[in-house]
């Protein structure tokens, strides 16, 4: 049975793709691949914080209108940490 694939493609200001893979838990951009169990969200300057075994192991962010996708994803699949 084919298992199915739920990722987000999202814009940076450099003019790159971030992508979120839900169903594997990874984040994949033009210089950053890690691993995450949750998310943690930083509002004030819109950095995420990729958080696996309860430590933070990667950041990464976003454009303003991709992070509240992003975020709202999150929520929706219970990922915040």
């Amino acid at each position: 049975m084919k298992e199915h694939v739920h990722t987000l493609n999202l814009n940076t200001a450099f003019n790159d793709i971030t992508s979120i893979n839900f169903t594997q838990k990874i984040v994949i951009t033009s210089g950053l691949c890690a691993y995450f169990d949750s998310l943690s969200f930083n509002d004030d300057c819109e950095i995420i914080a990729c958080v696996k075994d309860q430590k933070p192991s990667a950041h990464f962010q976003v454009l303003p209108q991709s992070y509240q996708t992003l975020k709202a994803e999150a929520k929706a699949l219970n990922l915040i940490n």
